[in-house]
């Protein structure tokens, strides 16, 4: 499984380092991998939102200090439309679901404390995320701590489409990490295919 959203907050907001172990493959898995079907085991999480949700490389680093990072980069303004078409599916999905859209509770209010959401374009989505409002919540989770994160971070301050102006902040992200792990720890690969949206 590719992507546990463990530190982002999918878990009820809970991100202790001990129950991460709950989003990988158990010991007999490796076992059954390696001495009944001969093959080699790899295990990993990959989640995009990692990079960007602010709390996330010091959760990290009390994890697991000697982790490997890899970094995919690409245009952000196709990064952009790529999530936007994404969110906006899920969203939809949802709502068939009968889930509502962005905490909507029975009341038809929101349960979450967001404004302006969701958007309703790509350029209104653009301007949220710049907003004094939106980075404000953005610098108040640069200051968060403890194991269980407040319902305004899920996912990501304000809602996932308000996270497009950090989204392509790739320096300010990665620096992030750097002040957490070495450089040595971090390889970043910058996808060039356009066709990738």
């Amino acid at each position: 499984d590719k992507e546990s959203f463990y530190f982002v907050g999918h878990y009820w907001g809970l991100v202790h380092p001990y129950y991460y172990r709950m989003c990988f493959p158990l010991a007999v898995t490796k076992w059954f991998h390696q001495r009944v079907l001969r093959r080699p085991f790899f295990c990993y999480d990959g989640c995009a939102q990692y990079l960007t949700a602010p709390w996330v490389p010091h959760l990290l680093r009390s994890v697991t200090p000697n982790a490997k990072f890899i970094i995919c980069v690409r245009d952000p303004v196709l990064q952009n439309l790529s999530w936007w078409r994404f969110e906006c599916q899920a969203m939809q999905w949802g709502d068939s679901l009968g889930l509502g859209t962005c905490g909507d509770g029975p009341d038809g209010k929101l349960r979450f404390a967001r404004f302006d959401y969701p958007p309703e374009s790509l350029s209104a989505a653009f301007s949220l995320s710049a907003s004094p409002p939106v980075q404000e919540l953005y610098r108040r989770a640069e200051l968060l701590e403890g194991w269980r994160l407040p319902p305004w971070t899920l996912t990501w301050p304000n809602g996932q489409l308000s996270s497009f102006t950090q989204n392509g902040r790739y320096a300010d992200n990665i620096k992030r990490y750097l002040r957490h792990f070495t450089r040595e720890q971090i390889e970043i690969v910058e996808v060039v295919n356009a066709d990738m949206v």
